[in-house]
């Protein structure tokens, strides 16, 4: 078995902290579940190919007593919120509802979930076993998820445990990974996988006689990620553009430059530029360009 599923299932047999439930459910359902509306009404769909994942939620569930209209059943690789699912988001603080009977989404994590160490813990332990993956070949841990605002909770929840965590787009995703190796290790003593933390461990220990090798692949990742860093900024300009002006405000040049951009925040400059058959510096001006549109856009408003 890999080393996440190894975890996984270490985390699905593991009873969770009393009072941690909540926290645990909510990164569950945010990371690995989609909702959808049908003749029969609203319908969330969790969806993993971890078979012990769909017990665990199953098992949350019943133990937390949600509400009596809450109904589940099991679809192939899914497990639907038939009803309830509303009061379910609701509950696990992922919509609020106002006075009025409006709706909203939460931004990013709800505080409420996150107000301890140990809910901190349980929420990491969720976000993993609903969208987290390792590559022990390339030591990548990532997490993958669709909106920016909760890319960016989730990476500042791992940052508080003083590791090293980024995010940058690929697709119709938002990626928070971590690269660094002892990072890497401490993040899975947290989620209690301890076998896989020593196992590592002890290949990270075997590997540091080759100094010199692991110094230019660590000046390569720092690069990666300077770079995947300012593209995530350009891209939070770009659609921040979109969404006051719409893109269509842009000329020509600009508007090819924000539209690679924006569909793959790994494009280097050259790679722009050699798509669009200019120079790399005009590739430069145009996205600095970008974001300084987008900056007075944010302060007029």
């Amino acid at each position: 078995m890999s080393y996440t599923g190894r975890t996984k299932l270490t985390i699905c047999e593991t009873k969770p902290e009393k009072g941690c439930e909540l926290s645990l459910l909510s990164a569950i359902v945010h990371t690995c579940s989609t909702l959808s509306r049908s003749n029969g009404g609203t319908r969330l769909t969790l969806t993993s190919s971890n078979e012990a994942l769909h017990e665990f939620v199953f098992g949350l569930l019943s133990s937390l007593e949600l509400g009596a209209d809450l109904s589940l059943e099991r679809s192939g690789r899914d497990t639907v919120v038939v009803s309830g699912a509303m009061e379910l988001l609701r509950c696990v603080r992922i919509i609020d509802v106002d006075s009025k009977g409006n709706l909203s989404f939460v931004r990013g994590i709800a505080k409420e979930l996150v107000d301890t160490e140990s809910k901190r813990v349980a929420y990491l332990k969720g976000v993993f076993l609903g969208a987290g993956s390792f590559s022990p070949s390339a030591w990548h841990l990532e997490i993958g998820v669709s909106d920016f605002s909760y890319a960016a909770a989730v990476e500042k929840l791992i940052s508080g445990f003083d590791m090293s965590a980024h995010v940058f787009g690929r697709k119709d995703k938002y990626i928070v990974y971590i690269k660094r190796r002892e990072d890497i290790c401490s993040f899975f003593g947290y989620l209690g996988a301890t076998g896989v933390m020593l196992e590592l461990l002890e290949t990270l220990n075997r590997n540091k006689t080759k100094k010199s090798s692991s110094g230019t692949t660590n000046l390569e990742v720092s690069n990666l990620m300077r770079t995947i860093d300012v593209s995530v900024e350009q891209i939070e300009a770009i659609k921040l553009i979109e969404e006051k002006k719409g893109l269509s405000f842009l000329g020509d040049k600009l508007y090819e430059v924000a539209r690679l951009r924006l569909g793959d925040a790994e494009l280097s400059y050259d790679d722009i530029a050699a798509k669009l058959g200019i120079s790399k510096g005009s590739v430069k001006y145009r996205l600095k360009k970008l974001m300084s549109i987008a900056e007075s856009l944010k302060n007029s408003s």
